[in-house]
């Protein structure tokens, strides 16, 4: 739960458990993350360049990414939306870079059909 938002009638108490163990909100460590820890290990152990998007609050990362893009921690289901917004300025950055058109995909024909 974003900081300064309150349920009514809940005690701080309440939203600390809840944080912990409700499914829906977004928790640092989970499973998941175990697994995405362990995929960029892997990726690193092949020499390879990681750039993460992570929670501000997680400093875990900092160590095993080469770079670190920093997100605020949102309500879990808002969490994709505000993760993909850097990653796609990186995409677009990244495409401008190295020349290509960004108004212009490659292999756009295949994907939107024209009527």
């Amino acid at each position: 739960m974003p900081r300064g938002i309150r349920l009514r009638n809940e005690t701080r108490t309440d939203r600390t458990d809840r944080q912990e163990h409700a499914g829906g909100l977004r928790r640092p460590k989970d499973a998941i993350y175990d697994k995405v820890i362990s995929n960029i290990q892997e990726v690193r152990a092949r020499k390879g360049r990681v750039v993460a998007v992570a929670n501000e609050d997680d400093h875990d990362i900092d160590a095993l990414a080469e770079f670190v893009i920093r997100v605020p921690r949102t309500f879990g289901f808002f969490g994709p939306i505000i993760n993909v917004i850097p990653l796609q300025l990186l995409a677009y950055y990244i495409a401008v870079e190295r020349g290509t058109n960004v108004d212009q995909p490659r292999n756009l024909a295949k994907s939107v059909t024209v009527e």
